[in-house]
């Protein structure tokens, strides 16, 4: 090989290189449109856009104002569009350029310029003649001293939607969110990307190129990526999301006969995936519904793990379960036992036979009875199994009312559900139910009962109904529950659409539409989703249009009409641009508040549409605030072109900011329009008022985004009625399809007939009169409260809801009490009895049908005494992990440990004395070393050292932290003695919150004080001066109350090395092996010579 060629490789090596590492290289090629020319200054040519089936084309010759003369440009057209050539030719003739086409059957014209000595610079449009199933090209070509082409593409855009759905997923689980790539079929590359979350399960792509650069079809198709334990199935561009979900389960023996916990471990991880709690008396035990993989998608092999119970020894096998006795603790038994309470759900307890009366209570209790919890009586008295009878008998003094309840702190035993923790979500709930309410399935709770599953679905509701055990025996909590569906009310609507139709609304926006042209698209599209349901006998739904600008434009075929074609007739072609052109969005308001006014119907609607910030304003002539102005004279504020009142003037009008009642100042046009926007809600709070922003995400007219935000939010009705837009091409539409479903409720004006059950009775309170303290209403948003009322007929024990108007989403809650007539003659124990008769909802007044609730149902058990007290710390917060023990006059112990909410319940309890005192405290608190002396009183009421507890007066036991603390120590690298003032700390916990902020003094020295114990993180933000920063975290454990004494070392400035080393070096380091290499060849090749 000769030195040349070896040159001549090292050249192209280098320039590979230099390509490589070009950030261009790795940039990917778009479709979309970017003009091409090969001299701008001479011939230049642009796509702007689509408009009214119309491709705009800009187009620029002689840019650099040089002398042409008899010069012929070629202009062919590609894709199925075309030009008019008289059009053409209107436009260039009086520019003295001649257009021509030589054959009619080609699109191809020529500019003829006999002479042109300035730049040619017009505006045409071709039109669009193959519905946009091309893209659509333009191209010039002449001979101008040089060969010189010039092109551009309109790329006809498209777009792909797809839902998300989850199946099979349990409650507890919380779905996560799915990234969905677009994929470029042909190419198989990644075009765009979606995230959808779990509570928004819907995706859409938008402005999509439909067909590629050569004019083919695009195929799209969508790509999730899946992780953990899900199976996905891709069905025209829907996704399916299966949960993945396996069992285990195991037989049990047990021969402590206490309850067992059993945690479900990840054999990988060793963490633990879910617990299962089983009494003592199971035999088998099952859980569902665990997670087939991990969140890597990895298959999980799952263990379980118990703990020993004190005396008893506990062995796995396969998920089978055996608890023996320890024979090495076997001749030292103990009298207690130990269970965690974590606030679950009281037992079950099998029906009690009758027994004669006796001074004490007497607690008995079988093997056969299904008891989830260890009684007291059993612990304490370590009943022989010699002794046991077939049921629970309890015999009560005669002293003792039947209805007594013996339950502390007012304690939720049962598991009450809070009234806002109701099942349902603010979208279409799933599973439902369909069919007879009277073949649904029953959850059975103990001593009350659910039909399952829920809601129950129908045509224009999902409706719940649920019990739920309250701290008083035998008294129920009741959540009944409406949801509405997306669907068209059967009342009537009327709707005025107020349209800014200012010059603002002439932008050429992302679709290549004018903004005007692009709102109308979407709006008519909102005007034939909502009046659907109109028939030619039937109309529901009525639209009025007010086209506003610094004028309200004259009406086009005036009032209210159902009929789509003529609605959109009464949107003008295009918008205003001349002196009238302003944004006076006041009197837009004004204009639609006078139209509902006319109206009728039983649900009113303005939707106000527009693209900036109000230019224009009435005077304001009283006022309590500036933007509580109370009335307004005629004069006209405002030049149209700015957002704020300043002293410019014109012949007729001043725009001076100005003052109502000496005192008010009004600055700008927003002011008056929020006041007239407050007087219309005011007058007339039935009307549903919308306000949407089009691409007012940037400033407009000396208005920031917070002032238009301003505007627009006091417009609407409501908070959740305002919107904006960032791209109102892609998103009015989104906008627009929102308010349509609030628009169209499937509940309006509801009613539900809530019958009280023939055994119960309905809690009243101490008046035993219905009020708003007897119930509670709740609602997926509190507006939709406004119009519900709540009564009680005490003669037929009837609630009613009036007055419910739901639609997608929306839902309302009543939640009421009722207790079990246990007193009743006709009561008998062990026996079903329904809360409720038959409750129904009407879902409009024009309804026939009435739509079914579920009803709970209840029965009793023999009451029990509980004891229940809350363990905080001294600044009232819960405490979990606190062990109490419990011991009654005959020495038998319990033992309880408080649980995350602090509580901790000793239940079961006979009468009598006994002492509590605390055992162990939780981590990081100081033990409470004091004995209590607790006393149960046949009554059930709970003396603590001789104090009466109750529910206004709850017993808590409070411990106080250990705490401890940090000293740093900062001194010089290498010599600790050489201790640094000046230097600045930051201290963090685990949760990343800042504790304190400390500089060292003159003895180098800081201490952080009374620190709980726990991880903290310590941080150098300040060197001392002349010495570098030592930024580095250190993580510091306090484990107990004593000083972490902390040394840090600095660096001098004077120890800092110099830099080296730059940018580039991958490419110089190869040139240089690449130089090298040749060197010695080159060497060698001249020895051998």
């Amino acid at each position: 090989m000769s030195i040349n060629k070896l040159l001549n490789l090292l050249t192209s090596l280098i320039i590979v290189i230099t390509f490589c590492l070009s950030p261009s290289f790795a940039s990917a090629q778009d479709n979309d449109s970017v003009p091409e020319t090969s001299n701008p200054n001479v011939l230049f040519v642009e796509q702007k856009g689509e408009s009214n089936n119309k491709v705009l084309w800009h187009l620029k010759v002689n840019e650099a104002n040089s002398r042409l003369k008899d010069v012929v440009i070629k202009m062919e057209l590609q894709g199925g569009h075309n030009i008019s050539l008289a059009e053409l030719n209107t436009l260039l003739n009086a520019k003295g350029v001649t257009v021509t086409q030589p054959d009619p059957e080609k699109k191809l014209f020529l500019l003829n310029i006999k002479s042109l000595d300035e730049s040619l610079n017009v505006e045409f449009s071709s039109v669009i003649i193959d519905n946009q199933q091309s893209n659509y090209k333009l191209s010039l070509s002449a001979d101008i001293n040089q060969h010189v082409t010039a092109s551009d593409i309109y790329f006809v855009k498209t777009q792909l939607s797809g839902n998300v759905q989850y199946k099979d997923v349990p409650d507890k689980v919380t779905p996560p969110a799915l990234e969905v790539e677009l994929i470029d079929k042909q190419h198989q590359t990644v075009v765009d990307h979606a995230r959808v979350s779990a509570d928004h399960l819907e995706y859409t792509f938008d402005q999509l190129n439909k067909f590629n650069i050569d004019n083919q079809l695009i195929e799209y198709e969508v790509r999730p990526k899946v992780t953990g334990s899900y199976k996905v199935d891709v069905k025209a561009n829907d996704i399916l999301l299966q949960y993945l979900s396996t069992k285990i389960e195991g037989d049990i023996r047990n021969e402590s006969d206490k309850p067992l916990n059993i945690k479900i471990i990840n054999k990988a991880t060793g963490s633990i995936v879910d617990e299962v709690l089983v009494d003592g008396t199971q035999s088998h035990y099952k859980k569902d519904n665990l997670p087939l993989n991990d969140d890597q998608g990895n298959g999980i092999d799952y263990d379980i793990k118990i703990e020993d119970t004190e005396g008893f020894k506990a062995t796995t096998s396969n998920f089978d379960i055996e608890i023996t006795k320890d024979k090495a603790k076997d001749n030292h038994p103990q009298n207690s036992v130990e269970t965690k309470q974590d606030d679950q759900p009281k037992s079950d307890v099998n029906a009690a036979e009758e027994s004669e009366a006796s001074a004490e209570p007497i607690l008995q209790s079988t093997a056969e009875d299904k008891v989830n919890e260890i009684s007291a009586e059993q612990e304490m008295k370590q009943v022989s199994s010699s002794s046991l009878k077939r049921s629970l008998v309890y015999a009560a003094p005669k002293e003792i009312p039947l209805l007594s309840t013996f339950s502390l702190a007012n304690t939720n035993l049962l598991g009450f559900a809070p009234m806002n923790n109701v099942a349902g979500v603010t979208d279409d709930p799933y599973p439902t139910y369909k069919g007879q309410i009277s073949n649904m399935a029953w959850d059975e709770k103990g001593l009350y009962r659910n039909r399952t599953p829920q809601p129950v679905e129908y045509n224009e509701s999902f409706q719940w109904k649920q019990a739920q055990p309250t701290s008083t025996e035998n008294e129920y909590a009741i959540d009944l529950k409406t949801q509405g569906r997306a669907s068209v009310t059967q009342e009537t609507v009327d709707i005025v659409l107020v349209v800014d139709n200012s010059a603002s609304m002439g932008a050429i926006i992302g679709n290549g539409k004018t903004r005007w042209q692009s709102m109308k698209d979407d709006v008519f599209k909102f005007i034939d989703e909502v009046t659907q349901a109109n028939t030619a006998t039937n109309t529901k739904v009525r639209i009025d249009v007010v086209n506003f600008a610094s004028i309200v434009r004259p009406e086009r075929n005036p009032g209210f009409s159902g009929d789509p074609a003529i609605i959109k007739s009464k949107f003008y072609s295009s918008y205003l641009n001349n002196q009238d052109a302003g944004t006076f969005t006041q009197r837009g308001l004004i204009s639609g508040s006078n139209k509902l006014n006319t109206s009728s119907a039983s649900k009113k609607v303005m939707v106000v549409l527009t693209d900036g910030a109000p230019t224009l304003s009435y005077l304001g002539t009283r006022a309590t605030g500036s933007e509580s102005i109370s009335s307004f004279s005629n004069y006209v504020k405002g030049d149209g072109t700015n957002f704020k009142l300043h002293g410019r003037s014109t012949y007729y009008a001043d725009h001076d900011p100005y003052f109502v009642n000496l005192y008010t100042e009004i600055t700008n046009n927003g002011q008056p329009t929020i006041s007239q926007a407050k007087i219309i809600k005011n007058l007339r709070p039935d009307f549903d008022i919308f306000s949407i922003g089009l691409d007012t995400t940037v400033p407009n007219a000396n208005a920031t985004v917070s002032d238009m935000n301003n505007v627009l939010n006091n417009i609407a009705s409501r908070p959740e009625y305002a919107f904006t837009t960032e791209d109102s091409a892609s998103e009015l539409s989104k906008t627009l399809s929102k308010i349509s479903q609030s628009v169209s409720n499937s509940i309006s004006n509801g009613v539900v007939t809530d019958p009280i059950g023939a055994m119960y009775d309905l809690n009243l309170g101490s008046d035993n009169i219905l009020d708003k303290s007897d119930y509670t209403l709740t609602a997926s948003n509190t507006d939709l409260l406004k119009s519900v009322t709540v009564n009680y007929d005490p003669n037929t024990k009837t609630l009613k809801m009036n007055g419910l108007n739901l639609g997608k989403g929306e839902w309302v809650n009543l939640n009421y009490k009722v207790k079990l007539r246990v007193t009743d003659d006709n009561f008998v124990e062990n026996q079903w009895y329904p809360m409720n008769g038959t409750t129904t909802l009407k879902p409009s007044s024009a309804s026939i049908n009435l739509r079914e609730y579920p009803v709970p149902e209840a029965k009793a058990k023999s009451p029990s005494y509980s004891f229940v007290f809350n363990k905080v710390d001294d600044d009232a917060k819960p405490l979990q992990g606190a062990v109490f023990e419990l011991k009654d006059a005959g020495g038998n112990t319990l033992s309880r440990t408080s649980s995350s909410s602090g509580q901790v319940l000793f239940d079961n309890l006979k009468k009598g004395q006994y002492t509590l005192t605390e055992k162990s405290a939780p981590n990081g608190f100081i033990k409470d070393s004091k004995v209590y002396t607790v006393v149960i009183a046949s009554n059930g009421e709970i003396r603590i050292d001789n104090v009466l507890y109750t529910d206004t007066n709850k017993f808590k036991i409070i411990n106080k932290k250990l705490l401890g603390s940090i000293e740093v120590i900062k001194h010089k690298t290498g010599n600790e003695n050489e201790l640094l003032p000046g230097a600045k700390f930051e201290l963090r916990n685990s949760a990343g919150d800042l504790i304190d902020t400390l500089t060292t003094g003159t003895d180098g020295k800081i201490l952080f004080k009374a620190l709980p114990l726990g991880s903290y993180t310590l941080k150098e933000i300040q060197a001392p001066s002349g010495y570098q920063l030592n930024g580095e975290p250190i993580n510091i454990t306090v484990k107990n109350d004593e000083k972490v004494t902390i040394k840090v070392a600095n660096k001098s400035n004077s120890d800092i090395l110099p830099n080296t080393g730059g940018t580039g070096t991958i490419f110089y380091t190869l040139l240089g092996m690449l130089i090298m290499v040749i060197a010695v060849w080159s060497r060698k090749k001249v020895s051998k010579s």
